[in-house]
């Protein structure tokens, strides 16, 4: 009987014979009971005892219509141990009808509840309820396990057939705590899934964060704007730095002009990454680059703007000092390139080439060196020339040593040309070129008519220096080159131009027509508070 049977379960298990007893139930058809053990203790023996049930069926001729009519018949006997047990015979080993399982597992579990003791019930519910999950009857599977009060698992069931209104239902009502415990499944369950507008609905960060991992990132910056602009800068910034990794800075960039530049110290190696890519951008001087710059240029005078109308106390001046810098390299590299092209604005360009010497500390040194160099011997400015492109064959061996001991910098004495520079990792001008200035520079220093000394103007100082003998001079927006005299000054205070460089570039505007050129003027109208006229002085 089922009490002795009970008994010697009880004895083989603690002598650790649990396929003994498998043996016992088996022999004695109680097939639940054998599954039960074979489960907890011979989970590899589980498809054997399954394989045996259904050849024993067959063997008997026994079918499904017959197993529910001796399930029936025990139940109507009020045999409900064996009526439990029949039922719970029926497997998909002996039929795929899922509606027959169903109400046979469920017969099953709902005469175990009624009437066993809670313990057994407890145990055939957890018998029957997965199999109604591996058929997908979950509402069947989480009855049964609300009736035997094993809450969790009637949620964990609800969930996993996707009844999320049920499973909030289950866990508000019976227990609170289980409550953010479907939340954050649920939120689980959309992110896997990639079912962001419906995450944005019950959590926008986590929806945010998932386009973000996703990599749906137009879709996650445009879901951002409506979070307002903290929001939307931190996923901007996100994004950034991906296309930063990816080596496409000019997206990024392209980023920070459509959406802003806010003064947000956590973005400032942003900014500084995106910038000193492009400095060492390759064909960075040319008609086509100039957008380039010129859009280089907009984000960090958006950028210098908001930090200098914003409080912001975690803003140093260092940073402030370079973001300044940086914003004045870029536009002389935009005027640079839009006067490519224009012969009547070459003096001009090789100016500007001149002019940012004194950003090497930020700019590849030995590119700047060799472009002033070559435009300074372009426009028969012999010395500068000279000077210039010796420096940049000194700074070509520099590099290649990795050391800056060797440099003299005698030559640049008493100039803003910096000499604490970070050498680039490597050369940035081809070998041809180095080639042809090492040849130039011999035969010029054979040329008595050449001088290696930088020209002085009436300051008696190095004409392109901003400061020397204790006078500060503004750089002309147009040039760079100081503005001493003859100046066109603008409604920004500090901004100023030299009026002979300003009528030119104005005129040749008029006259070519160039859209590069507009640019630059639209831009320092925009910096500077408007563009005046030609302005003319007899001085």
């Amino acid at each position: 009987n089922a009490e002795y049977m009970g008994q010697a379960e009880s004895y083989l298990l603690k002598a650790f014979k649990p396929e003994i007893a498998v043996s016992y139930y088996q022999e004695a058809g109680m097939f639940q009971d054998a599954m039960r053990i074979c489960k907890e203790y011979l989970p590899n023996k589980v498809d054997d005892l399954q394989r045996a049930f259904q050849q024993s069926a067959m063997e008997q001729g026994i079918g499904v219509e017959g197993i529910v009519h001796q399930a029936q018949s025990f139940e109507t006997s009020g045999d409900h141990i064996k009526a439990v047990e029949a039922y719970s015979r029926i497997s998909n080993a002996i039929t795929d009808d899922t509606t027959i399982l169903e109400q046979c597992w469920m017969r099953a579990g709902n005469i175990a509840i009624k009437f066993l003791e809670n313990h057994k019930a407890m145990s055939v519910v957890n018998e029957i309820a997965p199999r109604l999950v591996k058929i997908k009857k979950y509402k069947g599977a989480a009855e049964l396990y609300l009736n035997v009060d094993l809450v969790q698992e009637a949620v964990d069931v609800l969930m996993a057939g996707d009844e999320w209104a049920k499973a909030r239902k289950v866990a508000r009502e019976l227990d609170s705590r289980l409550e953010a415990y479907v939340e954050n499944k649920y939120k689980e369950y959309l992110k896997f899934h990639g079912e962001t507008e419906s995450l944005a609905k019950v959590d926008m960060g986590e929806a945010l964060d998932t386009m973000a991992e996703r990599g749906e990132w137009v879709k996650c910056i445009e879901t951002a704007k409506s979070q307002g602009a903290q929001v939307l800068h931190k996923y901007i910034a996100k994004y950034a730095t991906n296309l930063i990794k990816k080596g496409n800075s000019i997206d990024a960039l392209h980023l920070y002009n459509e959406h802003g530049s806010p003064a947000n110290n956590q973005n400032f190696n942003i900014y500084k990454r995106i910038a000193a890519d492009f400095l060492i951008l390759p064909n960075s001087l040319s008609a086509e680059a100039q957008k380039l710059w010129a859009n280089l240029r907009d984000m960090l005078y958006d950028l210098t703007e908001n930090i200098k109308t914003g409080s912001h106390s975690d803003v140093t001046q260092s940073d402030t000092d370079i973001f300044n810098a940086l914003l004045l390299v870029s536009h002389y590299n935009a005027i640079r390139c839009s006067c490519i092209g224009q012969p009547q604005l070459e003096p001009l360009l090789a100016k500007l080439s001149v002019s940012l010497l004194r950003y090497t500390h930020l700019i590849p040194a030995d590119r700047a060196f060799y472009e002033a160099g070559i435009h300074c011997r372009a426009q028969g400015w012999g010395n500068m020339a000279f000077v210039f492109l010796n420096r940049f064959l000194d700074l070509c061996e520099a590099i290649e040593e990795n050391s800056l001991d060797g440099l003299d910098n005698t030559d640049f004495r008493d100039t803003d040309i910096p000499f604490e520079i970070e050498l680039p990792e490597h050369v940035n001008v081809i070998e041809d070129q180095r080639e042809e200035v090492r040849e130039w520079v011999l035969a010029v220093s054979m040329d008595h008519s050449v001088e290696q000394v930088l020209p002085k103007d009436e300051r008696d100082i190095y004409e392109a220096s901003l400061i020397g003998n204790n006078i500060n001079s503004q750089p002309c927006v147009i040039s760079g080159y100081p503005v001493i005299r003859n100046k066109v000054e603008f409604k920004e205070v500090g901004k100023e131009a030299i009026s002979s460089e300003w009528n030119k570039y104005l005129t040749q505007t008029k006259i070519s027509h160039s859209p590069a050129c507009q640019d630059v003027l639209r831009f320092i109208g925009q910096w500077c508070g408007g563009t005046p006229g030609p302005q003319y002085s007899f001085n």
